[in-house]
């Protein structure tokens, strides 16, 4: 998440970047947050509300941990 922009009376958009995934075939991945639905871009740089960044970023690191315990339980 690098770039950021504020425009006059709506929300903090950043752009994000989500890298594909080999074993994925989706194109866009879902993001619900407060009664809203989010289809983001996989694979390129786009533009999405902050909050939008704030629960993939969440998911990848909850996701992240799960891997990093499995490999701890081997």
């Amino acid at each position: 998440m690098a770039k950021e922009v504020k425009t006059e009376n709506a929300e903090k958009m950043v752009t994000i970047f989500i890298p594909r995934d080999k074993n994925s075939k989706e194109g866009n991945l879902f993001v619900s947050v407060n009664d809203r639905t989010f289809s983001v871009p996989i694979g390129m740089n786009v533009e999405v509300p902050e909050c939008v960044a704030d629960v993939i970023k969440t998911s990848q690191e909850a996701q992240n941990d799960i891997y990093m315990r499995s490999i701890a339980q081997n």
